[in-house]
C-alpha cells in the first residue's frame, strides 16, 4: 500500500506542474469506492481565481498525466479531480440566536 503522504506529494506535484498559471491554495486527496465498487481517489483542488481561468485543455488531459504517475509508486485508484475556484466556497451562515 502507498503511504498517504508519498501519494499526495505525487498528486501534488503533477497538478502544481501543470497548473503552473494558477494559484492552487489546497489540494486534498481522500480514498474512496464507486458505485460500481472499484477503489478511486476523490482530489479536491482548490484554487484562488474564477472557473473561467482554467485551461480546459489541461482540465481535459490531466489525467493522462497523473495515472501514470500514480501508479509509477503502486497506486491503481482512479483519480475523480475537482477543481472549485476559492470564491465558490460557501462561507457558513452565522447561526441565530
Amino acid at each position: 500500500m502507498v503511504s498517504k503522504s508519498k501519494l499526495n506529494a505525487v498528486i501534488e506535484k503533477v497538478l502544481r506542474d501543470i497548473f503552473d498559471d494558477i494559484d492552487i491554495e489546497t489540494i486534498t486527496v481522500e480514498p474512496d469506492i464507486d458505485e460500481d465498487g472499484d477503489n478511486i481517489l476523490r482530489v479536491r483542488v482548490i484554487f484562488d481565481g474564477e472557473n473561467k481561468q482554467l485551461d480546459t485543455h489541461k482540465t481535459s488531459s490531466l489525467l493522462r498525466y497523473m495515472r501514470p504517475k500514480i501508479a509509477d509508486i503502486g497506486e491503481n485508484a482512479f483519480p475523480v479531480v475537482s477543481f472549485i475556484a476559492k470564491s465558490e466556497i460557501r462561507k457558513p451562515k452565522p447561526e441565530a440566536a
